[in-house]
């Protein structure tokens, strides 16, 4: 097979995006003989997304929303004319916007028959919604649910990385039943670099009396960096407390924030190729995400063995399962759960441990290619008779 990955993503979104399970999925495939190439954003799409926003009077929530539309109707019909030019046999899109548009476009360029395509939800049941940082008006709404609908019957696979986001989905799409399209493929345990705490504390230049909490994503509202910020500072451990945050993105807000929420200690706001490295230096993982189609950073830190606390949104108590302490995503669940944490060594033993377990026994990439393999050939070949 010759596949095609296609995102919206920019190359600095690679570290905590949705890169980070797609690069290794691709590297396994490659092992296994097919040619993969991933499609992204090589540098930011400002010029005719610019032009057609200028010409629309709405509110800049609004705008930058229809532009980040504009922009993945962009990427699908790169990916059709790039398909066509270098004939790939399959095209796999990370949301299904992408994918309409490339569909639309395939049509145009090439004989679609011949290419087979499909693609990922990475939202949590349909990725046509409102979420925090996120503003749809009705008409534009109701346009990408329908064309988000037609497109996950019409591929030749969907896949989530939850068996819940699946059913999340056929809830949101009013759906009978769950196509037989859909497919439900977890990501792989990440291939991290770990050592000891004390050596990475060392090299980081922590200090051995802070108790290190640590939380990873891109610096956007879906991730509620702020909750987390706001019960560290309330905490009576507070002066033992070191807030981290490894993330992409603009941290001008969130620093800003966490000097008026008087925290003891300035938090770290930071971003990294070096995970595992952090992970290593950490006593406690904790992710405030308001929701989570699958939740890479989460497994990660449960390879690194911490203690988790995780808000109990979307796909986390599927994936965590009891590993987890699982909270509401509210500042007030948070810091009881954190005061219990820190109040007994106990517990973080304990939870450290359900960690272990959930990592020993959580399927690797050569597990996960392979059950991608076995979509794109057996739906492939179903649609070539």
């Amino acid at each position: 097979m010759k596949i095609l990955f296609v995102s919206c993503e920019l190359e600095t979104d690679l570290r905590y995006g949705i890169g980070k399970s797609t690069l290794p999925l691709m590297r396994q495939l490659q092992k296994n003989g097919h040619t993969t190439y991933y499609l992204y954003q090589t540098n930011p799409p400002y010029k005719i997304e610019t032009f057609i926003l200028n010409l629309c009077r709405s509110p800049p929530l609004f705008r930058a929303t229809l532009g980040h539309a504009l922009i993945r109707f962009k990427m699908g019909a790169k990916a059709a004319w790039l398909a066509k030019r270098d004939k790939y046999t399959h095209v796999h899109c990370s949301d299904p916007v992408i994918a309409t548009s490339f569909h639309f476009f395939s049509i145009l360029l090439l004989n679609n028959k011949k290419v087979f395509w499909g693609f990922s939800e990475h939202g949590f049941g349909a990725y046509v919604q409102n979420r925090p940082g996120i503003s749809l008006s009705p008409h534009l709404k109701n346009f990408l649910q329908f064309c988000e609908k037609k497109t996950s019957l019409q591929s030749h696979w969907l896949i989530s990385p939850s068996f819940s986001g699946l059913q999340q989905l056929k809830q949101d799409l009013k759906l009978k039943n769950i196509s037989q399209n859909w497919h439900s493929v977890y990501h792989a345990k990440p291939d991290i670099k770990l050592i000891n705490k004390k050596a990475a504390r060392t090299i980081l230049g922590w200090k051995n009396d802070l108790t290190y909490i640590i939380a990873v994503g891109q610096l956007i509202e879906l991730k509620q960096f702020p909750i987390f910020i706001s019960a560290c500072s309330e905490l009576i451990q507070n002066p033992k407390i070191q807030v981290v945050i490894l993330g992409q993105g603009d941290s001008s807000y969130l620093l800003q924030f966490s000097q008026t929420c008087n925290l003891a200690n300035k938090a770290l706001i930071t971003h990294t190729d070096d995970i595992g490295l952090y992970l290593s230096a950490s006593d406690l993982y904790v992710s405030t995400s308001a929701t989570e189609s699958f939740g890479m950073a989460n497994l990660e830190a449960a390879v690194a063995g911490l203690p988790i606390i995780c808000t109990r949104v979307g796909a986390v108590a599927e994936i965590m399962g009891t590993c987890a302490l699982l909270i509401e995503p509210e500042k007030e669940a948070l810091k009881k759960a954190l005061d219990d944490v820190l109040s007994s060594p106990a517990n973080i033993k304990k939870m450290a441990q359900k960690s272990h377990i959930l990592a020993k026994n959580w399927p690797g990439i050569i597990e996960i290619a392979q059950q991608y393999e076995k979509i794109f050939l057996t739906q492939s070949a179903s649609h070539a008779k």
